[in-house]
C-alpha cells in the first residue's frame, strides 16, 4: 500500500473531521414568524369574555364604511343613537350623518334585542364650518 505524504494525509484527516462535524449538526427547529402565526387577517379568532368563564368567537372583517356598515340593516330593524340622540328612521340618521359628521369617534352595533331590533350608537365630531 502506498503511503500518503505527510501534508496530504493531514489534509485528508481535516476534511474527514469537518465532514463528520457538519454531518452531526441537525437542522435547527425554526420558530414560526409572526405572519405564519397570525394567518389570514379575516380569519376567526377567540378571546375570553370579560366574565372570564366563557369563550366568544369573533369574526374580523375589513370594512370600508366609516360607520361599520351600520346602515345595511333593514328599515325598522335598528334604532340609531347619534351622539346620544335617538333616531328611529334609518334614512334620517344616515342623512344627518352625511350633513353633520366630520369625524367618526365610535360606532357600536349591539346584538338583536328581545324586540327584534338592534341598538346602533354612533358618536362623531360635527363638521367645522
Amino acid at each position: 500500500m502506498k503511503k500518503l505524504p505527510h501534508n496530504e494525509g493531514l489534509l485528508f484527516l481535516m476534511l474527514l473531521i469537518s465532514y463528520q462535524v457538519s454531518a452531526q449538526k441537525s437542522e435547527k427547529d425554526t420558530f414560526p414568524t409572526y405572519e405564519q402565526i397570525r394567518g389570514n387577517k379575516a380569519e376567526t379568532f377567540d378571546y375570553v369574555g370579560p366574565g372570564g368563564n366563557s369563550w366568544t368567537v369573533v369574526r374580523r372583517e375589513m370594512v370600508a364604511s366609516p360607520y361599520l356598515n351600520a346602515f345595511t340593516y333593514p328599515e325598522g330593524r335598528a334604532v340609531y343613537y347619534l351622539n346620544g340622540k335617538k333616531m328611529k328612521s334609518k334614512k334620517r340618521a344616515e342623512q344627518e350623518l352625511n350633513e353633520k359628521c366630520g369625524n367618526v369617534e365610535s360606532v357600536s352595533i349591539g346584538p338583536v334585542e328581545t324586540g327584534g331590533k338592534r341598538i346602533i350608537r354612533i358618536d362623531y365630531e360635527e363638521k367645522k364650518n
